[in-house]
């Protein structure tokens, strides 16, 4: 609605003036012209008889004097018409033409009675100019520009109302009363000032002008300000906003408007006091667990019981002057009074009464003492009323639609109140120009006075949403959205944008603070199946960008897509490859903790390890620290730990029993049962017979042997010898056995798809614990499971098993400082069989001996292991072979372990059994040890005895024992002598080599040749035998030094010596001719 109140005015119309000069002229003429003639006689030649008067009878000459007298004195039209009463006919006629035009009216008796010397000065006063603006246009044929506020609008009328008797005397203009029409009545109203707290908007939607926000005050202690951020504690503090179900997270800041004062304590920390609106909650980030899914724990805040409040003024009247009402008139100052109330300008003004622009926030400022009361826009409520209602007490208006149907004089002095720009806004100029302004980026300038817009313009820049300046859709980027909306938003399914919380729309102002708190996953969409490094630093800001300490927390794999083997294998399609194995080691480690973990890897770690591959196997729990060491203790044995030893003895074979014609027969029968006896435990392709210094498949045996002896007559033996013992690589774990073989690799005998049997490892890691440095890194704090829910992945508390360890290899512990789950690997702790394998007989490669016990100080094995699951390998004890003295006699005890390295007690050991083959003669040493008869008799062939020589020197005795029975004795002759002495027999004991002393090997092949007998020789495969049958005869009985003994149980040394002394013996014979 415009008013407008404007007086009398203009200098447009002089044409009335023109037309009585005009008379006056014409006058003054015929008198000079003639001076003789009667003027009557005159006027009659000119048809003009009528203009003067019957009964005068002067000359033109005396007309002319007495109109001169009249000329000397206030000469009016009356007086005139006096003299000559046919010119008031002529007189109106003129005045009616110059009405009939259309633009004037003529105040007929002012003009009259107006003295003619002074009509040029009161001719605004005689002549009335009414013609509207629209009137005036149609008679100079022009047109008015289509502009509603001069045209008016039937669609948007241009309320103007514009006062009638703005007057001395209050009456109303003659402009108005000699233009009135009772054809065309105007409509004329009466006004009364109204004050309302509300409106309505363009949608018909009430209200209010001014809003008190109210929001309830709380308190939070020990908060403390790093890097602009507020901490609880040390954590970071997030602010959520509930919306349509879900919540956003974003860092609460200090410049944030949630925050309303921080007051520091003497502990140099700080009392937050906070203003969160009712959707609003303070949190610190935390696990993401079944209870906290969303990874963020509220915050308890204590309520102040203060509350804040925040004067709201809506857009339409933050420019224009608002007040506040009283119940009681001021003592001093304007005011206004409606029904019993009063009414005081609330808004600000400066010294010369101008209104003060607020340039923080835009907008007239309002008065220190009204900003908690409630505002009022003045306005005016109109009543019909008529012309004549005008006086000096009662105004009156006239009410049309737009400028055009004003008397012009109105009409201009309305449009320069219209084009004022000291009160026009945008707004008014839209209606006014009919211009579409209703652009959302000018909501907050168009109420704008444009007088005040150069000094509002910041503060309502600062108001001006950013989507009303950017358009801002579903396909923007996502840092356009968040600044627009924070996290006040969510794109549909059908890339649909939805706003789901309007508070949260962020104006230009705020985007400072919006970058504040802007973290990754505000900028870009972060998934389940993003990058995990966009997942691990989804959370961060930008100030935590450049922050090494949370740089320095990123792990391995959130930079790199590692997949583990078990994902790999869990690829139906096979398409998935595994990471390489270094990568999958390091996958949960920080960049901080990268260098101390590449040194802390073990090889087996590093790389993948063929279980064939012996040396590597070996190094598998060696570090890069530790494997240059490692290497040096390295011994062949461990190395060659699967040829070295020798398979388990699982069956026996009886010996040829004397008076049998067919032994190989009988015992090659033997072989066959007993093969068959044994399928419960194992397939006939998992049993060898040891051959020549290497292990036969049995089935191979069974198939050549018989081949062989294919043609022999059923009543003839078989050639060829026969094995003693059935060997396995692999040991059967019996249900007897099983509870030694815990916590130890086993494996099934298992038929592969392409139909071949072998074995596979049956067990597998199925308990972990911490290490010794993560237990004391991480006491008491809580350690976490990784599981998932609705396809979110969550935490929970992790907890141990019966036997005090995890069911996973890796926990995760909150790292508040980094705010994110810190993944923890643990140590394999216990080994379970894998799934499939529970109701299959298991095998062993190793044989149980004991459990460690400290106070032990000698064993028999030659070889001891422990099974280390850390490290998930067997590790050697360090042996030395322990000797007593005796004379020249170094007497084997046992074998003694080293101080270093250590088991713990109880833990079970195991060895891999004796040396066979090739490798008995590198990696054992000829020993004494004290022989021990059973009735006077031996097993051997051999004993030696401590004695000294002629000169009383220490030496060693060799006793050749008597053979009779089967069974060796002494002589009566040495029986005698060595009465009382300990006998010796010889033996070989293990000697550990490490790798890089392999160089020492070569003396105990040149002593164990020499002691091992040509049985033993040709049994590892030594020497050749062309008939190995003949290993087996008696040695000569003249021979008596052999006397007994068989070929074969000769070692090198007697060997040799035996045959010098039958060459020396065929020497003495005599020879024939």
């Amino acid at each position: 609605m415009v008013k407008s109140t404007f007086s009398l005015g203009g200098k447009l119309l002089t044409i009335f003036l023109t037309i009585v000069i005009f008379i006056a002229v014409c006058a003054a003429s015929l008198i000079l012209a003639v001076t003789k003639m009667r003027a009557r006689t005159l006027a009659g030649w000119l048809g003009l008889q009528s203009y003067i008067s019957e009964t005068y009878e002067g000359s033109i000459l005396d007309f002319a004097s007495e109109v001169g007298k009249l000329l000397k004195g206030d000469v009016t039209i009356n007086k005139i018409l006096e003299l000559s009463p046919g010119l008031k006919t002529q007189a109106d006629g003129i005045v009616d033409n110059v009405e009939n035009v259309g633009l004037f009216k003529v105040d007929r008796d002012l003009l009259y009675d107006m003295p003619v010397n002074k009509m040029t000065s009161n001719l605004t006063s005689i002549v009335v100019l009414t013609a509207t603006l629209n009137e005036l246009a149609e008679y100079l044929s022009v047109s008015l520009p289509d502009l509603a506020f001069i045209t008016g609008s039937e669609e948007n009328p241009v309320d103007v109302y514009t006062q009638v008797n703005a007057t001395e005397d209050g009456s109303a203009d003659k402009i108005f009363t000699m233009s009135e029409n009772a054809d065309s009545p105007r409509s004329y109203y009466t006004r009364t000032e109204t004050f309302s707290s509300v409106y309505q908007d363009g949608e018909g939607n009430t209200l209010p002008v001014s809003e008190q926000v109210k929001t309830d005050l709380y308190s939070l202690s020990g908060v403390s300000v790093e890097n602009n951020f507020l901490l609880l504690n040390g954590e970071k503090l997030y602010v959520g906003t509930s919306a349509e179900g879900a919540v956003a997270y974003s860092p609460l800041t200090q410049n944030s408007n949630l925050v309303y004062s921080l007051e520091k304590q003497e502990d140099g920390t700080y009392l937050a006091k906070v203003a969160p609106s009712e959707s609003q909650k303070l949190y610190t980030s935390c696990p993401p667990t079944q209870e906290t899914p969303d990874g963020y724990r509220e915050v308890t805040l204590t309520a102040t019981g203060e509350s804040v409040y925040t004067q709201k003024i809506a857009s339409p009247y933050r420019y224009q002057p608002l007040y506040a009402q009283t119940s009681t008139a001021p003592e001093s100052g304007d005011y206004y009074t409606v029904d019993g109330k009063y009414y005081v300008l609330a808004t600000q003004t400066d010294g010369s009464g101008n209104y003060t622009v607020d340039s923080a926030s835009g907008g007239f400022l309002i008065l220190e003492e009204y900003r908690n009361a409630v505002l009022y826009a003045l306005d005016y409520e109109y009543t019909k009323a008529s012309l004549s209602d005008a006086d000096a007490d009662t105004a009156v208006y006239l009410y049309t639609n737009g400028v055009g149907d004003l008397p012009m004089t109105y009409g201009i002095s309305a449009l320069s109140s219209f084009l004022n720009t000291k009160t026009m806004t945008l707004d008014e100029m839209s209606v006014y120009f009919g211009i579409d302004l209703n652009i959302t980026v000018l909501d907050g300038v168009k109420y704008v006075p444009l007088a005040y817009l150069a000094s509002a313009m910041p503060a309502e820049m600062n108001n001006i949403y950013i989507d009303d300046v950017i358009e801002v859709s579903a396909s923007s980027p996502a840092v356009l959205l968040y600044l627009a909306y924070g996290n006040g938003y969510r794109v549909s399914e059908d890339g649909t944008l939805e706003i789901t919380d309007e508070s949260q729309r962020r104006t230009i102002g705020r985007i400072t603070q919006a970058l504040d708190g802007i973290t990754v996953s505000s900028v870009v969409n972060v998934t389940e199946d993003s990058h995990p490094l966009l997942q691990a630093i989804g959370g961060w800001t930008l100030n935590d960008i450049g922050d090494s300490e949370k740089i320095g927390s990123i792990s391995l794999g959130d930079v790199l897509t590692i997949v583990t083997d078990e994902e790999a294998l869990a690829d139906p399609t096979g398409q998935t490859t595994a990471s390489p194995q270094i990568l999958q080691a390091l996958a949960g480690v920080s960049v901080d903790g990268l260098s101390d973990a590449i040194d802390s890897l073990t090889l087996g770690q590093i790389m993948p390890i063929d279980p064939s591959d012996n040396l590597l196997g070996s190094l598998s729990g060696s570090t890069l620290q530790t494997l240059s060491q490692d290497l040096t203790k390295l011994t062949v044995q461990k190395l060659f730990a699967d040829n070295v030893y020798s398979y388990h003895e699982v069956e026996s074979l009886s010996p040829a029993q004397e008076g049998d014609a067919t032994p190989n027969r009988t015992r090659f029968a033997e072989l066959q049962s007993k093969i068959s006896a044994l399928s419960s435990e194992y397939a006939a392709s998992q049993l060898y017979v040891y051959l020549r210094g290497s292990y036969m498949p049995v089935e191979d045996f069974i198939a050549e042997y018989t081949a062989s002896n294919a043609n022999v007559a059923d009543d003839q033996d078989y050639a060829g010898e026969i094995p003693d013992t059935v060997y396995s690589p692999y040991l059967a774990v019996t249900d007897d056995l099983a509870a030694l073989y815990t916590d130890v690799p086993l494996y099934a005998y298992v038929q592969s798809e392409e139909g071949e049997y072998a074995y596979v490892t049956a067990t597998q890691v199925s308990e972990w614990q911490l290490s010794e440095k993560d237990a004391q890194t991480y006491a008491g704090a809580t350690l976490y499971l990784k599981t998932s829910a609705d396809g979110k992945t969550l935490y929970e508390q992790a907890a141990k098993n019966a036997s005090g360890n995890y069911d996973t290899d890796t926990l995760y512990v909150w790292d508040a400082g980094a705010e994110r789950m810190k993944a923890v690997s643990l140590l394999p702790a216990g080994l379970s069989v894998k799934e499939g394998y529970a109701d299959t007989l298991l095998y062993t490669k190793i044989t149980y001996v004991t459990d460690f016990d400290p106070s032990v100080q000698l064993y028999e094995q030659g070889n001891l292991f422990y099974y280390d699951i850390d490290t998930q390998m067997f590790n050697q004890l360090s042996l030395t072979p322990s000797y007593a003295q005796d004379g020249a006699v170094n007497s084997f005890l046992g074998y003694a372990l080293s101080d270093s390295a250590l088991p713990a007690e109880g833990t079970a050991l195991y060895t891999y059994g004796e040396i066979a083959g090739v490798w008995k003669y590198l990696l054992t040493q000829p020993a004494y040890e004290a022989a021990v008869s059973e009735d006077g008799t031996y097993g051997v062939s051999t004993l030696y005895v401590a004695d000294k020589d002629d000169e009383g020197q220490d030496i060693v005795t060799d006793l050749n024992l008597e053979y009779e029975n089967g069974k060796w004795h002494l002589s009566a002759e040495d029986a005698a002598a060595y009465a009382g002495k300990t006998l010796y027999l010889e033996r070989t004991i293990e000697v550990t080599c490490a790798l890089q002393e392999v160089n020492s090997l070569v003396a105990n092949v040149q002593q164990n040749i020499n002691k091992m007998t040509l049985n033993d020789l040709y049994a590892d495969g030594m020497v050749d035998v062309t008939d190995p049958s003949r290993l087996n005869e008696q040695i000569p009985a003249f021979l008596t030094a052999y006397k007994g003994r068989t070929v074969g149980n000769l070692s090198i040394k007697e060997l040799l010596n035996m045959t010098l002394e039958l060459i020396s013996y065929l020497n003495d014979l005599p020879v024939f001719p």
